[in-house]
């Protein structure tokens, strides 16, 4: 599911840039280069939610295993 939003995401701010190099008009070019700013915020987010997440899981993992490495039940 995260792979799917990030590629969506890379696909919008991918398709915005395009239409800010095919436009002509100074506004419209301001609007895509705006929603290009907040796509890259939002995917920067969901960059840090899962660096979050990662680390929280090594952590579990790191808790639930001894020094010479075998799990504890």
């Amino acid at each position: 599911m995260e792979e799917e939003n990030d590629i969506s995401i890379l696909n919008l701010i991918e398709k915005n840039i395009s239409k800010i190099k095919a436009s002509h008009n100074p506004l419209k070019k301001a609007s895509y280069i705006a929603v290009v700013e907040k796509l890259c915020e939002a995917y920067q987010e969901q960059l840090n939610a899962e660096l979050i997440n990662t680390s929280v899981s090594d952590k579990h993992i790191k808790v639930n295993t001894r020094l010479d490495g075998k799990e504890i039940n």
